[in-house]
């Protein structure tokens, strides 16, 4: 962290930084007082990009991705995560963490509020950015009473899946004004937002997510299943996702329970992991389950390598990550079939890279799976819709989605 970072930070705030993308807070960053240093070009935003808390989940990880497109395009961005339930693995851009705890308490919230309110008023941003519930009703309501003119809300989850008081609070934010535009994940992000004021809505604009720097494994599906220790001739079926409610493990592992010479190899942490491990045990299939734990980002598409089925048994989603990268390695997915979910990976004639299935029918999610063991022809057809489906969700189209929807509002 440089002086002038040390200088920045009120008392208290944590700094985290990414070694692979240094601070454009150095020499010739635009400083506070919007007077750009000589022979250097002047950001045409400076912008907050508040998190609600810090982990390598989704939203987390496309809020850094966005923030170093913008900053390489010319703006100022500045990461901020309310707290940190876990730390980034190789964050795309640097990030800071208000109060470094996993769970805060009641003073806790009440010092991020202080914390981000002299931030604001100190920097004076543009405008403020917001990623989850959360941080959407603290970051923007600090926005508007510290006179920020432009609070854009970015909902990467439909609206309904917030807890209730979120959702409360983000309807009244909506209909106070405390809001100015949304950018949601996907169109049915946006749909969930029906309810909000027509103005806003008017304001409201899709944005899909994109992969930053995606390399497909080097190895061949031998070699990446030789290197995770996956036997020959078994179905390897791939999750990569947090051991959170939302990740629906109950249901997958009762997938896998019916799957006879198979192993499902799980990347992933949270604070559910004893609970999945002691259901592993009470279905009595820990031979065919492997708790791989987090896996660094370089490792990923080694993972997927090994997948003859990615599979996602999410309640909900905004817009997957995991799903875009399996699909660019060329994995057949199983998914819930949910609108989030369909709008990804379903071309408009129905054709899927690999099954969309409703989570009241287990028996639907095992034949898919047998029928993909079983019948080249899908797995080729699945390929081929993901191949295609890929293309449409790209980083520079997210950061050039997000930079238009900020420059024009």
């Amino acid at each position: 962290m440089s002086a002038l970072d040390s200088e920045r930070l009120p008392a208290g705030v944590s700094a985290l930084r990414s070694t692979e993308a240094p601070s454009p807070r150095g020499s010739t960053a635009v400083a506070s007082t919007g007077v750009a240093p000589a022979g250097a070009a002047k950001a045409r935003l400076k912008l907050f990009i508040v998190v609600s808390f810090a982990n390598f989940a989704g939203a987390q990880i496309a809020a850094l991705r966005l923030a170093r497109g913008l900053r390489d395009r010319g703006h100022d961005p500045r990461v901020i995560f309310l707290y940190q339930q876990a730390s980034v693995d190789s964050p795309d851009h640097p990030y800071e963490v208000l109060v470094p705890k996993v769970k805060p308490g009641p003073t806790d919230y009440l010092r991020m509020v202080g914390k981000l309110v002299s931030l604001v008023r100190s920097e004076k941003p543009d405008l403020v950015l917001t990623f989850m519930p959360l941080a959407n009703v603290i970051g923007q309501a600090t926005a508007r009473v510290t006179g920020v003119k432009r609070r854009v809300v970015s909902h990467r989850m439909p609206v309904s899946a917030a807890t209730p008081l979120m959702r409360r609070l983000d309807a009244i934010w909506a209909k106070l004004g405390v809001y100015t535009q949304v950018v949601a994940v996907s169109d049915s992000v946006r749909e969930s937002c029906a309810h909000y004021p027509a103005d806003l809505r008017a304001h409201t604009r899709v944005v899909h997510n994109g992969l930053r720097n995606w390399q497909a494994s080097t190895l061949s599906q031998a070699e990446a299943r030789a290197r995770f220790g996956v036997p020959e001739g078994v179905l390897a079926l791939v999750a990569v996702g947090r051991f959170a409610g939302q990740k629906n493990y109950p249901f997958m592992l009762e997938v896998m329970s019916r799957l006879d010479n198979a192993l499902l190899l799980v990347a992933g942490e949270g604070p559910l992991r004893p609970a999945i491990e002691a259901r592993i045990r009470t279905l009595g299939i820990g031979d065919r389950v492997r708790l791989l734990g987090s896996v660094a980002r370089p490792d990923i598409p080694h993972l997927l390598a090994v997948a003859d089925i990615f599979i996602q048994t999410s309640t909900y989603e905004g817009q997957s990550n995991s799903i875009l990268e399996a699909m660019q390695a060329g994995a057949p997915i199983l998914a819930h079939d949910i609108p989030e979910q369909r709008e990804t990976i379903a071309d408009h004639d129905g054709a899927t890279a690999g099954a969309l299935l409703p989570l009241e029918n287990l028996d639907a999610w095992v034949a898919a799976a047998e029928r993909l063991r079983s019948d080249p022809e899908a797995v080729a057809a699945a390929k081929a819709v993901g191949a295609r489906r890929s293309q449409l969700f790209t980083y520079d189209a997210m950061v050039a989605g997000f930079e238009k929807a900020l420059l024009e509002g």
